[in-house]
């Protein structure tokens, strides 16, 4: 049986796949670790992890609609480089406030706002 390479995509899929990747686990790793420093750090209540838990649900119906007929007309790749880099600085105030003794719960509230919108 003869094991064939795989498809080479080009660089341009490689650079595509990787910033998913990326992107995706750094979702996904903001979802455990938000609510852990909310209660570790900032010993919040659970109605306040509970509030800053829905708005990573809020981006959908707030900012979904209007954003939709904006994409449409917009060049997709930079709208979505444009998003992943707003994300990305969304995410990386979370250290820098807690770094900077000035973290709190409205801040977390807006910065999983942000990356869930």
């Amino acid at each position: 049986m003869s094991r064939r390479a795989p498809a080479n995509l080009g660089r341009g899929f490689n650079l595509f796949w990787t910033g998913q990747t990326v992107s995706t686990a750094g979702d996904k790793v903001t979802v455990f670790v938000v609510p852990t420093l909310m209660i570790f750090a900032l010993h919040a209540s659970a109605l306040q992890v509970g509030i800053v838990a829905m708005a990573q649900y809020l981006g959908i119906p707030l900012v979904g609609p209007v954003a939709g007929v904006l994409v449409d007309r917009w060049d997709k790749r930079r709208t979505m480089l444009t998003c992943d880099l707003i994300r990305l600085a969304a995410v990386a105030v979370i250290p820098i406030a807690y770094w900077g003794h000035f973290l709190s719960t409205p801040l977390l509230f807006a910065c999983v706002a942000v990356v869930s919108g």
